[in-house]
């Protein structure tokens, strides 16, 4: 809605095509598109966007199945980690991010498993079917991934890992006229 009611005010005639998220990089990058949202900042992608002023604030954190044995309940430090397998979606912030807390946890004894897969639909299905401990997710997605998955009475979000964060329209440098429209 926001994008929409941005070029609406640009009186632009703004077209969304809606793709799986390695492409949109990837294609964007290439200057093929003008921009794509929701991104959120990284070093590297500061080498080819633009970021707009921030669209949402959110948070990573995990997700557990509700009443599993073992259960954290809350998550509040590190060592809750201890022998758990973390599922996750990547190449992406929120892998990048989990392999820096892993990196954290190992200065401190704490060893835990991540696996990476790249479509979040099989990250919330691994969870479901129990082939994992936790997900680890932005808080945001996650929820709408267990919303799509009707499974809201059977996955809890417990906390955070991380403060909270922003995420925005990243414009790409790399499109002739594009540093106008942004």
């Amino acid at each position: 809605h926001i994008v929409r009611k941005v070029c609406a005010d640009m009186q632009a005639d703004c077209v969304i095509d809606v793709m799986p998220w390695p492409r949109a990089q990837i294609e964007t990058e290439a200057g093929n598109y003008n921009a794509l949202f929701v991104v959120g900042w990284n070093a590297d992608r500061e080498e080819w966007l633009y970021f707009s002023s921030p669209l949402m604030e959110t948070e990573y954190g995990f997700f557990e199945r509700i009443g599993d044995q073992g259960a954290i309940e809350n998550y509040d430090h590190i060592r809750s980690l201890e022998g758990k397998n973390i599922i996750v979606y990547g190449p992406s912030n929120t892998a990048t991010r989990l392999s820096a807390l892993q990196d954290s946890a190992k200065d401190l004894n704490i060893s835990f498993e991540i696996d990476q897969y790249t479509k979040n639909s099989v990250s919330i299905k691994k969870l479901i079917m129990k082939r994992a401990d936790l997900l680890f997710s932005n808080r945001d997605a996650g929820f709408a991934l267990i919303t799509k998955a009707k499974q809201n009475d059977k996955i809890r979000y417990i906390g955070p890992a991380f403060p909270p964060h922003h995420y925005y329209v990243g414009f790409t440098k790399n499109r002739k006229g594009n540093a106008k429209v942004f």
